[in-house]
């Protein structure tokens, strides 16, 4: 199972609008509407609902200041298997975004090996014990 949260709202994009009607055709398009599973809100609030799923890979692109990083990270945690196998990708891993940088090469200092680094999309899987 997949499960996407997003606001849909297009919230720090240049045109904001909503993208729910759109994302929920895609997935039937695709034949994924099984598998998808959608929460619409903030990432804090779908992990503080205590989703009951544990997962394998966590995507993280949310706002970019310091302390949005540092709790989606937090709250990621709670929903992901703890193994070797488990990866985290974040975006924005650029100049932009100093803050996403930071939080990131001290991830990568302390825990985790670049796993995939392309553009601005950088993957972490845990360090081999």
């Amino acid at each position: 199972m997949v499960l996407a949260v997003d606001t849909f709202d297009g919230r720090g994009t240049p045109n904001p609008e909503n993208t729910l009607s759109e994302f929920e055709t895609n997935m039937r398009t695709y034949g994924l509407e099984l598998i998808v599973k959608i929460f619409k809100g903030e990432s804090k609030n779908a992990f503080r609902e205590g989703l009951g799923e544990f997962f394998n890979f966590v995507f993280i692109d949310g706002a970019h200041d310091k302390s949005s990083i540092e709790e989606d990270y937090a709250l990621a945690l709670r929903t992901i298997r703890h193994s070797e196998e488990t990866l985290i990708a974040f975006h924005d891993y650029e100049p932009n975004y100093p803050d996403v940088v930071e939080f990131i090469d001290n991830l990568l200092a302390t825990r985790y090996d670049k796993h995939k680094h392309v553009d601005g999309l950088i993957v972490l899987k845990p360090k081999s014990i």
